[in-house]
């Protein structure tokens, strides 16, 4: 996981597999992170980075995941299939 800070400032840090969600959010409050960043690869493999406002995260988000347009990325639905308007 990579948190950005107030100045810009990445801040790359592991999260412990023990970690509660509290903890984690709690761990990015200690350390400035203004902003979340999530790498993911798409079906042919090509990475992708998404970025979130850290104040985006909750507990939730660490067992609901984060809602995403994937109309631009491979192997997922076309944008002409996309159940955006």
């Amino acid at each position: 996981m990579s948190l950005r800070t107030g100045t810009g400032d990445s801040v790359e840090f592991q999260l412990e597999t023990d970690m509660t969600p509290i903890e984690a959010l709690q761990m990015a409050k200690d350390n400035g992170a203004r902003q979340v960043d999530i790498r993911f690869a798409d079906i042919p493999g090509l990475q992708h980075l998404i970025s979130y406002p850290i104040g985006e995260l909750n507990e939730g988000s660490f067992t609901d995941g984060f809602g995403i347009d994937g109309s631009s990325i491979r192997g997922w639905a076309a944008i002409n299939e996309s159940d955006i308007c």
